[in-house]
């Protein structure tokens, strides 16, 4: 599946796929690493935050967050926990060195899947997915 499918197929929905704690931008994370990019799955974690520590770097080059730098279209971004407790995640579309659309859950909390607006406060980074199958991208 390509991330352009993916959104078509979640966009007003609602993921729960662990089926803990409702519909959380960690398992928009999860579906998004198991349907789209097929890599296995980061460890658990208690917050969104915590997947810039924990993500496989075999799979996932890390890319922090400069005033410079512009995620790529599929990349995950991460924010720290001055966007909330436990962070937040979401997959990248496009944008500027200013401001970015993403494709968020829980964002504002308790929206199902949709396009976000977000500026890069709080953002530690991005994990860029390694691999020759750059289908995610399309």
């Amino acid at each position: 599946m390509t991330f352009d499918e993916f959104i078509k197929k979640y966009d007003g929905k609602g993921i729960d796929f662990d089926g803990s704690y409702g519909n959380q931008c960690m398992d928009l994370f999860r579906a998004y690493v198991a349907e789209v990019l097929g890599f296995s799955q980061s460890p658990s974690v208690t917050g969104a935050y915590q997947v810039w520590d924990t993500a496989d770097t075999a799979l996932y080059e890390k890319i922090p967050n400069t005033p410079s730098g512009i995620p790529q279209k599929g990349d995950i971004v991460i924010w720290g926990q001055g966007a909330g407790k436990y962070g937040h995640i979401a997959v990248f579309i496009d944008g500027t060195t200013s401001s970015f659309r993403s494709f968020d859950q829980n964002w504002p909390v308790g929206s199902l899947c949709h396009i976000q607006g977000h500026y890069y406060n709080n953002v530690i980074g991005w994990l860029h997915p390694k691999g020759d199958n750059m289908e995610w991208y399309k």
